[in-house]
């Protein structure tokens, strides 16, 4: 347990620095330009999301809690690098056609590149995190945090340009996916007695490529589905309402961070475990999952309060005073972070027992759910629109997923394993 506790605080640290990070990129556009701009890149980040997330299969995941060792991390990392690239064309097709301005088109595959980027990282941290080696990562982290706002801001005071930024973004984290990230896993391949080049050069495999597709499909597809929901209300208000409302929701939105990255540290860390005390004990399993909801809400209580009371001190302070005005959206997106990051812990454990085609189901009806009610409330209500919209999706993905995961528990073991193979604890790094 003293290993767990590092590992959450490592973990804790480096999404709060992230985390922190990408608000303040937001804040800087916002303090630097104006709400069209913050709107057209929350725009680009919504187009290129869903994309990536089909792409990556939620692959790190599938990894860190791979506790038998199906698939070596070589075919991992060369089965990404190949999706990863056909999403960059899937993403250039779609800026063409859903923008008609050169500019537009061109923040939109440009915002692509450093999101692809970010995935490559990604399955290298999948690696460290089945190694339980948080710190690394968290570490890593911290740097693209930084790299990230200072290629944001030079972008704005230099060339004037979001499009600039972006590239200077994608450039950074490329260069520090092959100084650091890379370097980093390569020490623990050599710790475990391998070679750089069998440990880490990416392994291209039809048969093992079509094994490791058939088992991260459904999860390709409750990543997509999870995504798609989450920026629906943003597609509709870039369509009824505009770049600059988008911008203002966007904005507000992404201060549910603050929520996110507890629950984000929680997971990360606890997966392993998830999928240990799955086949081993089931008391373990329910324990750690009753902790989690509880501090996950007792967290989301008194971020409501805490917004409802200083809502608009919080808002003219972090950004303007315009953005004030929407200081009760603030308050409704506070009580969507609660149940969105209870779905994940909910998530997190039916993924650690391999039971992936029920979160598909569950992700889809969030998105039709998501969908319908943005078709009939943001054109009425733009960004209060949006967020009731989500607070409605949220809350019947969270009871779903809650459904699941009893169902799932009525069927483990009461006590022991329920594999003849043995299966031990990951040893923390």
């Amino acid at each position: 347990m003293a290993s767990l506790k590092r590992n959450v605080g490592w973990t804790l640290a480096g999404n709060v620095f992230y985390s922190g990070c990408q608000w303040a990129i937001l804040m800087v556009l916002a303090k630097l330009s104006s709400a069209s701009t913050v709107g057209l890149f929350s725009l680009a980040l919504a187009v290129t999301s869903p994309v990536l997330s089909l792409s990556n299969c939620q692959l790190r995941t599938i990894q860190a809690a791979d506790a038998r060792g199906r698939f070596s991390f070589p075919i991992y990392f060369g089965f990404r690098l190949i999706c990863t690239s056909l999403a960059l064309i899937a993403i250039a097709v779609i800026a063409v056609y859903t923008r008609s301005d050169e500019l537009g088109m061109a923040v939109i595959f440009a915002v692509g590149l450093f999101k692809a980027a970010e995935s490559i990282s990604d399955i290298v941290y999948g690696f460290l995190q089945k190694h339980e080696n948080m710190r690394i990562i968290s570490q890593s982290m911290m740097i693209k945090g930084i790299l990230a706002i200072c290629g944001i801001a030079a972008g704005q005071l230099i060339f004037d340009s979001l499009l600039a930024g972006a590239l200077l973004i994608f450039a950074g984290w490329t260069l520090l996916l092959l100084i650091y990230d890379l370097p980093q896993a390569r020490k623990l391949v050599q710790r475990e007695g391998l070679s750089a080049r069998e440990g880490l050069m990416p392994h291209f495999s039809t048969g093992q490529f079509r094994q490791v597709f058939t088992l991260a499909i459904p999860m390709a597809l409750v990543l997509m589905a999870n995504t798609l929901a989450v920026n629906t209300p943003r597609y509709a208000l870039a369509h009824w309402a505009g770049d600059a409302e988008l911008g203002y929701f966007a904005s507000i939105a992404y201060l549910i961070v603050a929520l996110n990255l507890v629950t984000t540290a929680i997971n990360n860390t606890i997966l392993p475990r998830f999928a240990v005390y799955h086949m081993t004990d089931t008391k373990k399993f329910i324990r750690l999952m009753t902790v989690g909801l509880a501090f996950i809400w007792g967290i989301g209580l008194l971020a409501v309060l805490v917004t409802f009371f200083a809502g608009p001190l919080i808002l003219r302070l972090l950004y303007t005073p315009a953005y004030s005005a929407y200081a009760p959206l603030l308050v409704l997106m506070m009580i969507v972070g609660c149940m969105l990051n209870s779905s994940a812990l909910f998530g997190t454990a039916v993924t650690a027992a391999q039971s992936y085609w029920p979160q598909t189901l569950n992700a889809l009806l969030f998105l039709a759910v998501a969908a319908g009610a943005s078709l009939v409330l943001v054109p009425k209500s733009g960004a209060y629109g949006a967020a009731e919209a989500l607070l409605l999706a949220s809350a019947v993905q969270m009871l779903a997923f809650a459904m699941t995961t009893i169902r799932m528990c009525r069927r483990m073991p009461a006590n022991g394993q329920s594999s003849k193979e043995p299966i031990s604890e990951p040893a923390a790094q």
